[in-house]
């Protein structure tokens, strides 16, 4: 299996740590940040399927394990 970024938002807390801004970035399994920060979970699919030419939604839907911005706000 090929290894697709998938969607994941990177929360307030995340991106302090990380020293990046807060939002929805392309991420592969491994963890590693490909692209973003994207405004929105669709812009970041629309922007990876456009580069990758076959990443479907359904396929970052299985691949992501995706946090919403509103459950990890919930978590502070």
């Amino acid at each position: 299996m090929m290894n697709h970024p998938a969607p994941h938002y990177i929360n307030e807390h995340q991106s302090d740590m990380r020293g990046i801004k807060d939002g929805w970035y392309a991420m592969e399994k491994d963890g590693n940040l490909v692209s973003g920060p994207f405004s929105s979970r669709e812009d970041c699919v629309r922007s990876n399927t456009r580069s990758e030419g076959i990443v479907t939604l359904a396929e970052c839907n299985q691949l992501a394990n995706v946090t919403s911005p509103a459950a990890a706000s919930s978590s502070r």
